[in-house]
């Protein structure tokens, strides 16, 4: 009788020690995979984030060129008939188009740096789930580090509209 006997617990404790011994062995190993590749995600998002934030300014300069020279375009018929007896209304009318697209473009702004908070936040949140607590306070540093340089990045592009605004102003008087 193999249950009962000395060879059976013999046996039941070296297949216990052998668990024991192999168990925390192979979840320390799928730990390390699992961090490894949290790494190359955070490297990947890293890079697109770079990415992104080199290419926006001048996607955002483009789409606010090509609405002002839209608009420009489709004006600059009426202007050249109503120049003569319509010059200060004209110069009126530039003004507000051009602060409409001016608060157009900030508000656009806003909303991009809004979706991308959001995106961030939802990103944050899934490598939160997937890490350990110290990488959760470096994605901390990280979010508080992009969000930062997201928010210069729009200062600097709300300075430049601004510029801009103030030197087509100067111009249309």
């Amino acid at each position: 009788m193999y249950f009962g006997s000395v060879k059976f617990f013999k046996h039941l404790i070296v297949t216990v020690f052998i668990a024991l011994l192999v168990l925390p062995t192979v979840f320390a190993i799928v730990a390390s995979v699992k961090s490894a590749e949290n790494t190359r995600r955070i490297e990947t998002m890293e890079a697109t984030i770079n990415t992104f934030g080199e290419t926006l300014p001048d996607k955002l300069t483009a789409a606010v060129r090509k609405i002002v020279d839209d608009t420009l375009k489709v004006e600059k018929s009426a202007l050249k008939s109503e120049l003569n007896s319509q010059v200060e209304g004209l110069n009126q009318q530039i003004e507000e188009k051009i602060n409409g697209l001016y608060e157009s473009t900030v508000e656009q702004l806003d909303e991009l740096y809004w979706n991308l908070n959001y995106y961030i936040d939802l990103q944050t949140a899934s490598i939160s789930e997937q890490t350990s607590a110290s990488m959760n306070t470096k994605l901390q540093e990280f979010k508080e580090a992009l969000q930062a340089s997201i928010s210069l990045q729009i200062d600097e592009l709300r300075q430049q509209l601004n510029m801009n605004s103030n030197g087509q102003t100067a111009d249309g008087d």
